[in-house]
């Protein structure tokens, strides 16, 4: 039966979203940052190369197709984020001099889009790395909660809920919020 979530003919074009998603960020970078000039045909000519060259590698195109959803969402959110600031009053010329001013936003991207990278690596190479970590026999295969077990997801989920890395979690939660709020300038009285 199809439904409407029924997404089994796109994998067919799983190559092609890689190839469109690294050609536009590589043209973006060369456009923005000019490293070969302001010729548009000479950027457009090497990021094609560069897409062609990143679609050879499967491994590639599995985690640029695992990242694109990810990113689908994080850039709905942002939008949405932008019109419910607008919402509340803030302007269209104020949001943009915060956005281009204020390099905690532009970390908070960077963050945003290594998490990720990162998530997506390890779903497309996590289970790989744990069956060949547990190749050897003599290797124990624990059940019981621990992340001595073959099953990637199980290890990740264990890893996040175990108490000392919740704890430690907390710990640089509080870390990270005591310096930004005594690194932040004060405003002076009458002035706000």
């Amino acid at each position: 039966m199809v439904t409407f979530l029924d997404v089994g003919l796109t994998n067919a074009f799983g190559s092609v979203f890689a190839f469109i998603f690294v050609w536009v960020i590589t043209y973006a970078l060369l456009h923005k940052f000019k490293f070969l000039g302001d010729s548009v045909a000479l950027n457009g000519v090497l990021a094609v190369a560069v897409a062609f060259i990143s679609i050879i590698s499967d491994i590639f195109v599995d985690v640029i197709n695992t990242m694109i959803p990810y990113f689908a969402i994080a850039i709905i959110f942002f939008i949405l984020l932008l019109i419910l600031f607008q919402i509340f009053g803030a302007k269209e010329e104020h949001i943009r001099t915060t956005m281009q001013n204020d390099k905690a936003i532009v970390w908070t991207i960077i963050g945003v889009g290594m998490a990720i990278f990162a998530i997506s690596l390890g779903q497309v190479l996590g289970q790989q790395f744990t069956d060949v970590s547990f190749q050897d026999s003599d290797t124990p295969v624990v059940d019981d909660g621990s992340v001595a077990s073959a099953d990637f997801e199980k290890n990740i989920f264990s890893t996040f809920t175990n108490p000392k890395v919740l704890g430690l979690i907390i710990m640089f939660v509080i870390g990270i919020f005591a310096i930004a709020l005594l690194s932040a300038e004060s405003i002076p009285k009458g002035k706000s």
